[in-house]
């Protein structure tokens, strides 16, 4: 009897050989032991890429909020010296000293006024009619073409034909 089982063991161990390497791995005790040991360290590296990336963003993030802070002073500093620069009396300063112009009283200073009456306001389709006229200004004009009838010319194609018949 030990013999036959031999024999059978022999048999079925030849069947698996011929079998599919795809079948003898699932068939093998193990197999499902490593596809979790597989999954789970393919887990494990996702979650330590996500956790190295958002760790990159945090301190990517922190660096641009500190340049965001730097730039919002410097726009801050830039904006007083602008208001410092054009008050009138640093430009009258200016010019006196630098330019050589001399200051006047109150009394001959004058504000020029826009008469209203001079200049009305378009109304809307006005400025729609004016904003065509410019466009039509730059749209090329047709032009009547004299055309000879009845007399066609050949169609050129080659240059040896073109000093056949000429131009």
């Amino acid at each position: 009897m030990s013999k036959s089982h031999t024999s059978v063991r022999r048999f079925t161990e030849s069947l698996d050989l011929a079998a599919p390497l795809w079948q003898r791995l699932r068939s093998h005790r193990y197999f499902s032991l490593g596809v979790m040991a597989v999954v789970i360290l393919l887990m494990a590296f996702v979650h330590i890429w996500q956790r190295v990336t958002v760790i990159e963003l945090a301190q990517e993030t922190g660096s641009l909020r500190v340049e965001h802070g730097e730039l919002r002073d410097q726009a801050k500093k830039l904006a007083s010296e602008i208001a410092s620069l054009s008050m009138g009396t640093r430009i009258e300063r200016y010019a006196i000293d630098t330019l050589g112009f001399e200051a006047i009283s109150a009394d001959r200073l004058f504000t020029l006024v826009e008469d209203e009456a001079v200049a009305p306001h378009p109304t809307e389709w006005e400025v729609i009619a004016e904003s065509f006229e410019r466009v039509l200004a730059f749209l090329p004009v047709r032009a009547d073409a004299n055309a000879v009838t009845n007399h066609l010319s050949p169609v050129i194609h080659d240059t040896a034909q073109t000093m056949e018949h000429g131009p």
